[in-house]
């Protein structure tokens, strides 16, 4: 606010110039509130007046002014009554407003700037109505930023703020409640601005103060207040009648929404209440009809026949196994006894316990609605043993379908795994190759792979959410799609393999050189669908994929992943790009568990490179990361547009409405059975595993057929038989995130296709049929069924499939990796002479700094050998390096200092010039952060320190370094350990602890003790220090320090350890891991 002259040259209406903001606690919004609505009110000193056109415009106050500075009173008259021209430390202005009186009289930021501020509060105070208040802000100079620059010997007055260079006087609260009380003001609503002190523009002084003085000034309950805003009464009997009804005024409102909560939580407690009855009612028929099934099971399993008699001693072994079946069953009883016992407990479980009935229902139905086959598919698979269908396949497909209870036993017993791990691995004809330990002694892929992917060309992993050839869908699709593009493609299955060692099995797919399905081994195999990875489990799976990325000789790589079990994993992968391929929402599925949920949304936050399906998923996702891409599904345009000499025929020769693909809980068998009656004289062919019930639903209508699900490559077998293709799904979130891939499969044959209206699909409109409800899809049918052979909408289907191919998504994949904004590290180099250490240096930045964005600064101390004109070699023609080139040698953590300074980065790296780095170390080191982002500090290992971060490795030269590092950090993939000091020679620091905590202690000078007092400092600003053991950076160790001399460096070292001693005590020496 302006009141007097100033020597400031910044005009008063741009320096006091701001935005209303009312959610914002700020000064401004709580003088406009405290203000209210339909007031006469008038402001001292009010700038350009923001505050009074806000009042005038959304309050509806009549208001007037008094400002000394002549542009902003002109400009103040298009919205005051009365606007003054006058200086406040003087008393003349009030003859203008003779024989007024104000409901409100406003002092925003303005008394601190007057010479005598109790004369213009007595002023204020002339000028009010009886009953009328002033609204007055006020800056506190009791804040801690203040009081810290106080303790540092220092009163610095800044361009604005609290010690803003125009301040002439200074109060703290109680002063300024003093200052009230004596000019007749009576305070009534007092409100504090609070700002840390560390965040305030005086705040590079709190970060210089220890710990102690910190805490000291923290117990200070006013000490964080930035500035007070305060109404305050005049001080008569119309005065304190109005502040009293003020009061009760603002105790009856509490009163009201007191009671108004205690109604809604009443409420709230019945409903909770009925809901338990009604969990408990539930639960009580899932145990009952969990009894019936029980006997029912057992009856059937007494039925077996004397085929049996021909299985394999391995069959017996599982037919026994199936027998315990009837006593694990049992036990759900006790199991639903205990569930009621923690719903008991729990005050805050109604929401889980509806999650449960849902799925209990779900459960319910399915054995209702089922036959006592698909409880013993397991048993009559084993009949159809010589059917030509391996044993393992009947085994997988007979467990999908069964009811989730019989799962969970077949998982606890054991069954399963047996099943999945000692049935015959080697399914489609094919070979599995197997790497067992350190000890197998021969590469898998010798004879298989191409030694290394080609330069620039990463190799391709993906993390499957299913094996290869369970269903040919998206993640095979795009694994073929980058093989086209010339990568090596490595696709982890879903399926792991019961062993106790690490290892991993490596199939070739065929026809596709360089392309390959993994599978790792794990104790026990567990599915990868419920639960995250244990510690034990972890650790096997890394070294697994260690020996995998020794094995294959892999050097870059884009990590796909497509279910968060692989998270940690991928997370591990040096020198790699991590993308989360979110096909669908696994928290929008009811039965997710919690872990998936957890993995899910760390996979969002955590990924370089979030990919989704569909606009409804990317609305979900962008705000979760903001390299968040849409890459819609996609077809395999010459498997479907290619006509097959054997098409499906009808025997009755009928018109075919026609679908493909999963017929589960999201497909609308109502649809289906409308257009069954609508079109009696057509076939309603559906083509697909049938896991809701359709069969029995649908079984009363003669024309509709289901074939159960066929092999991929029999589709289109089915597709050129059809005359309309149909998309008959139910409007539910899950559809409503889909992009169906079907839809590009059907119109790569040009065929007509009628679908719901889903928003994936709107793009088509032109080329497929949509349909708001069931009767506007029949419509849509007759119509499709009288187009011509020769439609032109036809030949418009199959260009546009031509352009949807697996190819075109993985180019988009890439292409939006390329877009994708990756974390900026600064890496601060300071150099003093060693030019030859230097150029090695920098030269190991440039090739092996890969995946991210980075900037090298690079800080010279007056070196004499050369080194400040290859300097200014090497930054030529970069614009990500910069050069600072003292004129004397300044010291390390001063050079570091001015380095940091300049540094834009999210990251910034301290690095000795000393030093030679490795592939990816900087990506693995943000990864690290990434995960946990409590990390402050974090380090590599290396060859030559004086603490635990010196690990034993030898090498015979700087050759020979990168093989020798890459053996031990692939054996130590995402392990890391807490470390007291991480010595500065290769150090990275977060944008979050450097602008919390500052840069190097200057005190230290040339070197010695820095690095300690920095992590000390981390350390009691509660950030974790962190040494990374799969990140290796080589180190000559001390190269500058040794030109100083033993002597000088003693003498050094001694001084610098009791300035370390002084602030934090005594010195603890490092020592070296056992």
């Amino acid at each position: 606010m302006n009141t007097s002259k100033s020597n400031t040259a910044i005009p008063v209406a741009e320096r006091y110039q701001y935005d209303i903001d009312l959610s914002a606690n700020t000064a401004a919004t709580q003088v406009i509130r405290l203000t209210g609505e339909r007031k006469s009110v008038l402001e001292l000193g009010p700038g350009p007046g923001t505050i009074l056109r806000y009042l005038a415009q959304h309050q509806q106050c009549t208001v007037s002014a008094v400002e000394l500075d002549e542009a902003c009173a002109d400009a103040l008259r298009d919205v005051c009554q009365t606007v003054v021209q006058g200086d406040l430390n003087q008393s003349d202005w009030l003859q203008a407003f003779a024989g007024q009186r104000f409901d409100v009289i406003i002092a925003a930021d303005v008394l601190e700037h007057l010479q005598n501020p109790w004369q213009c509060l007595r002023d204020m105070r002339s000028l009010l109505t009886p009953d009328g208040y002033a609204v007055i802000s006020i800056p506190n100079v009791g804040h801690n930023s203040v009081l810290a620059s106080l303790m540092t010997g220092r009163f610095p007055y800044q361009s604005r703020g609290l010690l803003d260079q125009t301040h002439l006087r200074f109060f703290t609260r109680h002063d300024f409640e003093q200052v009230l009380f004596e000019c007749g003001l009576l305070p009534s609503h007092w409100f504090a601005i609070q700002k840390p002190a560390a965040e305030a523009e005086l705040g590079h002084h709190w970060t210089t103060l220890n710990p102690m003085q910190q805490q000291m000034l923290n117990a200070n309950p006013y000490g964080n207040d930035y500035q007070y805003v305060v109404r305050a009464y005049v001080s008569n009997e119309a005065g304190h009648v109005a502040k009293t009804q003020v009061l009760m005024d603002d105790t009856h409102a509490i009163n009201v929404r007191q009671q108004q909560e205690n109604e809604r939580l009443s409420v709230l407690l019945e409903n909770r209440q009925q809901s338990l009855e009604n969990s408990h009612q539930k639960i009580a028929e899932l145990v009952r009809q969990f009894e019936l099934q029980d006997r029912h099971y057992l009856q059937l399993i007494s039925e077996k026949d004397q085929s049996y008699a021909a299985l394999t001693q391995e069959f017996h072994v599982a037919i026994e196994q199936q027998h315990a079946l009837s006593s694990q069953i049992g036990h759900e009883k006790n199991q639903q006894l205990i569930l009621e016992q923690e719903i008991e407990k729990t005050g805050h479980v109604v929401m889980d316990l509806q999650q449960q009935l849902r799925q209990a229902d779900a459960r319910i139905e399915e054995l209702w609605n089922s036959t006592s086959w698909k409880i013993t598919k397991p048993i009559r698979a084993l009949r159809r043993l010589f059917g030509g269908v391996s044993i393992r396949t009947q085994l997988r497909n007979a467990y999908r379908v069964m009811p989730a209870p019989v799962q969970s036993v077949l998982n606890h017993s054991g069954i399963t795994a047996t099943l999945r791990n000692n049935l015959p691995a080697a399914e489609s004809g094919q070979s599995w190759v197997c790497a067992v330990g350190t000890a197998a002694g021969t590469n898998p892929f010798d004879g298989l792979l191409s030694s290394s992917a080609p330069d620039g060309i990463e190799d391709v992993f993906f993390w499957g959410v299913i094996d290869w050839h369970f269903r040919f869908q998206r993640p095979q699709q795009l694994a073929i799609g980058f093989h086209q593009r010339h990568h090596r493609v490595f696709y982890i299955s879903s399926e792991l393999v019961n062993r106790a060692e690490p290892g991993y099995q490596v199939e070739p797919i065929p026809d596709m050189h360089n392309v390959f399905q993994i599978r790792l081994y794990a104790n026990s195999a567990p599915p990868i669908y419920h639960h995250s990875a244990d510690s034990n489990l972890l650790r096997q799976l890394q070294t697994g994929f260690a020996m995998l990325l020794q094995d294959a000789e892999i050097k870059d790589l884009i990590s796909i992943v497509q279910h968060p079990f692989w998270l940690p994993m991928a997370h591990s992968a040096p020198s790699s790009r991590l993308v989360y391929d979110c096909m669908d929402h696994h928290e929008g599925f009811g039965n997710c568990p919690p872990d998936v949920i957890a993995g899910e949304r760390a996979l969002m936050a955590e990924a370089d490179t979030l990919i989704v399906t569909s606009d409804w998923l990317y609305n979900i996702a962008k705000d979760k990361n903001p390299n968040t891409f849409i890459v819609r599904n996609a077809c395999e345009f010459r498997h479907f547009s290619q006509r097959p000499a054997d098409v499906y025929h009808d025997p009755r020769q009928r018109k075919i409405l026609g679908y493909f693909g999963a017929i589960s809980d999201w497909f609308d068998c109502g649809i289906v059975a409308k257009l069954a009656e609508h079109f009696p004289e057509c076939l309603i062919l559906l083509v697909g595993a049938d896991t809701c019930g359709a069969a029995k639903k649908l079984a009363k209508y003669g024309n509709v057929k289901l074939t159960g699900e066929v092999a991929y490559q029999q589709l289109p077998h089915y597709l050129y038989a059809f005359d309309v293709c149909i998309l008959p799904f139910q409007i539910i979130d899950l559809t409503l995130a889909t992009n169906p891939v079907k839809v590009y499969e059907y119109m790569c044959s040009g065929k007509p296709v009628v679908s719901v209206q889903l928003p994936e699909l709107a793009s088509m409109k032109q080329m497929v049929y949509l349909a708001d409800d069931s009767s506007q899809f029949i419509a849509h049918c007759e119509l499709a069924l009288q187009e011509a052979p020769d439609a032109p909408q036809r030949q418009q289907r199959i260009t546009y499939a031509s352009e949807q191919t697996w190819v075109h998504r993985a180019e988009e994949l890439e292409s939006a990796l390329e877009q994708s904004r990756s974390p900026l590290v600064s890496i601060v180099v300071v150099t003093y002479n060693n030019l030859n250490l230097t150029q090695l240096c920098l030269a190991s930045i440039e090739a092996e700094t890969t995946h991210i964005r980075y900037e090298i600064i690079v800080v010279d101390n007056a070196s004499s050998d050369g080194t400040q004109d290859y300097l200014q070699q090497f930054a030529a023609g970069k614009a990500h390096v910069s050069l600072i080139l003292n004129d004397d040698n300044t010291g390390f953590s001063k050079a570091n200092n001015q380095g940091l300074a300049k540094a834009k980065g999210d990251y910034l790296v301290v690095l000795n010039n000393d030093t030679v780095v490795t592939r990816g170390w900087a990506s693995s080191l943000i990864r690290h952060c990434r995960k946990n982002p409590e990390i402050g500090l974090i380090g590599p290992v290396t060859n030559n320190i004086g603490n635990e971060a010196k690990i034993d490795i030898t090498y015979d030269s700087l050759d020979e370094m990168p093989t020798k590092a890459r053996e031990y950090t692939l054996t130590h993939l995402g392990q890391s350990f807490d470390i007291r000091t991480l010595a500065f020679f290769c150090v990275m620091i977060t944008r979050t602890t450097y602008d919390q905590i500052g840069g190097l202690d200057e005190a230290f000078g040339l070197g010695f003790f820095e690095d300690d007092d920095y992590c000390r400092r981390a350390e009691a600003a509660k950030f974790r220090v962190v040494c990374a053991d799969d990140v290796f950076v080589h180190h000559n160790l001390s190269a500058s320090f040794n030109k100083l001399g033993q002597e000088r460096k003693q003498e050094l070292f001694l001084k610098n350890k009791a300035i370390y001693e002084a602030k934090w005590g005594k010195w603890i020496p490092h020592s070296y891991r056992t």
